[in-house]
């Protein structure tokens, strides 16, 4: 009994002293790591044939650790967070800068990117705007870099109207219908040839009055240069 009693503290002492050195110790890929740097899913995020004034679809970009420890990411931020066309979603937050991320040991951290591009006056089919911006990181005094790219196109866009009558669609820009877009009755819309139409999804054209497709009547006649 003697040996028993005696036996018992010192079990008990040693059962805490294992359960505090278990607890103390971190899994490996929660040691952080005061060197190496991220990898990406790609070195640039791009945005094709971007219609000005619309928000863009979503574009994915994967931040990985491929360290068998954490890193602390100190700063991923746009090159001009206030004026930026990109907006983020960091970690699920709807940010443009954020700091301090922790990522575990060949783990990962998803960025979603969009775009809302402004119209900048030029008219034309082709798409001769381009906004590119970098996206920064910072991770033990390490900087990268990810560029965000979009070739933007200036449009005429019609969203939930009703059209004045004598409207007029040109062809110096794409024409894209947004909801119910309407020819009210006893009006006439003219859309010259050469115009371009585009719909999204859901969108609309009531014609309650006229629709003259690839009409020249509003045009200037031009001579024909003289044949030889």
């Amino acid at each position: 009994m003697l040996k028993i009693r005696y036996l018992l503290p010192v079990f008990l002492l040693l059962s805490g002293i294992a359960s505090l050195t278990i607890s103390g110790c971190k899994p490996r890929e929660e040691e952080l790591q005061t060197t190496g740097g991220l990898a990406f899913s790609a070195d640039t995020v791009k945005f094709d044939t971007v219609f000005t004034t619309i928000r863009t679809v979503t574009k994915r970009l994967w931040v990985y650790n491929r360290n068998p420890k954490a890193v602390n990411v100190d700063l991923v931020s746009l090159d001009s967070p206030a004026t930026s066309p990109y907006t983020l979603l960091i970690n699920g937050d709807l940010k443009q800068t954020a700091t301090n991320l922790f990522i575990r040991g060949n783990d990962s951290l998803l960025i979603l990117v969009r775009a809302l591009l402004k119209d900048n006056g030029q008219n034309g089919l082709a798409k001769n705007l381009v906004v590119q911006e970098n996206l920064n990181f910072r991770t033990n005094g390490q900087d990268q870099h990810v560029l965000l790219r979009s070739f933007g196109q200036n449009i005429y866009l019609h969203q939930d109207a009703t059209l004045p009558c004598g409207e007029v669609w040109t062809n110096d820009r794409p024409h894209v219908l947004y909801g119910l877009v309407v020819v009210p009755a006893n009006c006439t819309l003219r859309i010259k040839p050469g115009t371009r139409i585009y719909a999204h999804a859901g969108a609309r054209l009531v014609v309650q009055g006229t629709l003259l497709v690839n009409s020249t009547a509003d045009y200037t006649p031009v001579p024909a240069p003289p044949t030889r």
